[in-house]
């Protein structure tokens, strides 16, 4: 983890918002539940339930920062922060990096960083254990 200095940085500048504050009223997300809506009473089906409130949950966002993400190191530090993943080959060297938010867990990160190593084809990415 690596932390972006900035001088009028103060790790205490956030806000909490929810994502339907976040997403703009003409989003094509919300654009495409009205067609979605539309279609099916076109064919005679059902409208899709609405979700309920509790599903709406808040997101801290940094003020000054909104790409980073609130990331815990252990119990008691906690900062907007971001994550690098490097890939190497068996000499150490760099293939390809990733940099995503602090609060992006690694197995999310991972599809893009292996889809940036797939041109490499290398015949063997984990070495067989010695005996």
């Amino acid at each position: 983890m690596f932390h972006k200095e900035k001088p009028d940085y103060h790790r205490c500048q956030y806000g909490f918002y929810t994502i339907d504050e976040l997403v703009p009223e003409d989003h094509f997300l919300r654009q495409l539940e009205v067609e979605i809506d539309l279609d099916r009473r076109k064919h005679e089906k059902k409208s899709l339930k609405p979700t309920k409130e509790s599903e709406a949950r808040e997101k801290k966002i940094s003020r000054t920062d909104p790409e980073s993400g609130w990331f815990h190191k252990g119990e008691h530090k906690k900062v907007f922060a971001y994550s690098a993943q490097v890939a190497c080959d068996k000499h150490g060297w760099a293939l390809a990096y990733t940099v995503e938010a602090g609060n992006v867990h690694d197995s999310q990160a991972f599809p893009t960083l292996f889809a940036k190593i797939e041109p490499f084809h290398l015949s063997s990415p984990i070495p067989a254990p010695r005996e």
